[in-house]
């Protein structure tokens, strides 16, 4: 999909080993409001270390719609006037109750209008069940109304946690290094559709 003459992307963490990886200590917590902008977080969210020993600048929390962002993405963000989002207070601990600072949860206040799947194209490819090798459909791309996009660089279309970006931020967190972000083009994106009977 293109907005303004710029492809639209999705990111999600790289998965690499030995990656941190955190967990929140409050397990109540209500990730898609937060990540939202709907709920106001004026004291740090507290997360403990869950696996890996190194830092990158995206951190995993988790939740699949929260994450935790470097001060070196809050910078550069900042810098060049990167709009659509900002961030929440959080305080990691290590194993040793050791507090490590410079982190932030990532908030995504800007919006586009909900999905529209009558847009995405159906596929069908056989996968691997605990029932044995079933076809199933897919529907490659997210797709909605150009006209419901607020302008922003990053934002979140409405009823869904998914994080979309302008082509120009992806080019910028890779040119400044900003580390363990993978991108996927939101038009190439599948997902599960439903199954088809039958074994092929």
């Amino acid at each position: 999909m293109v907005l303004n003459g710029e492809e639209v992307y999705s990111f999600t963490d790289a998965e690499e080993k030995g990656v941190v990886r955190v967990s929140p200590v409050e397990k109540k917590l209500d990730a898609y409001r937060i990540l939202k902008g709907e709920i106001q977080i004026k004291n740090p969210l507290v997360f403990t270390i869950m696996k890996g020993k190194r830092f990158k600048d995206l951190v995993p929390t988790g939740h699949a719609l929260l994450y935790l962002i470097s001060q070196k993405v809050v910078e550069v963000l900042e810098s060049n006037k990167i709009s659509g989002w900002r961030t929440f207070p959080a305080d990691i601990y290590d194993n040793k109750n050791k507090l490590i600072t410079g982190y932030y949860g990532f908030v995504i206040v800007g919006r586009c209008g909900i999905i529209d799947k009558s847009q995405s194209e159906i596929i069908v490819k056989t996968r691997n069940t605990p029932k044995g090798l079933r076809k199933s459909e897919y529907l490659k791309g997210y797709f909605f109304d150009p006209n419901t996009w607020d302008g922003s660089d990053i934002f979140s279309p409405i009823g869904t946690g998914h994080i979309f970006l302008l082509e120009k931020v992806k080019k910028l967190i890779e040119k400044s290094g900003l580390t363990y972000f993978e991108f996927n083009r939101i038009a190439d994106i599948e997902r599960l559709k439903f199954n088809i009977k039958g074994k092929e």
